[in-house]
């Protein structure tokens, strides 16, 4: 599925994190099937987060950012204070639709 997707989207190709999403899809549907579905999370769904700047992952990383300095201020406050942020915990997760 994902040599197919790398010769489907040259552009795009491979990205780390697609092998999780392909794995599980393979895991629920015949080949095919998954095939398509991985166009559509790669080109419609996330189309910003496979590409080479990344841009989408970016931006869920700072609405999550956003998220837990107004929902969860200690957590934020003690995340600033290790020097941690957000997208360092969470890019690999959004990629892979953890």
């Amino acid at each position: 599925v994902l040599c197919a997707y790398a010769y489907f989207n040259p552009t795009v190709s491979y990205v780390q994190g697609m092998n999780f999403i392909a794995s599980g899809l393979l895991s629920a549907l015949p080949e095919e099937a998954a095939f398509w579905l991985l166009v559509l999370v790669v080109q419609y769904w996330l189309p910003d987060h496979f590409t080479e700047s990344m841009s989408g992952n970016h931006v869920d990383c700072c609405v999550l950012d956003t998220l837990l300095l107004e929902r969860l201020p200690a957590l934020h406050a003690k995340l600033q204070s290790l020097e941690v942020s957000a997208q360092l915990l969470t890019a690999r997760w959004f990629l892979c639709l953890w």
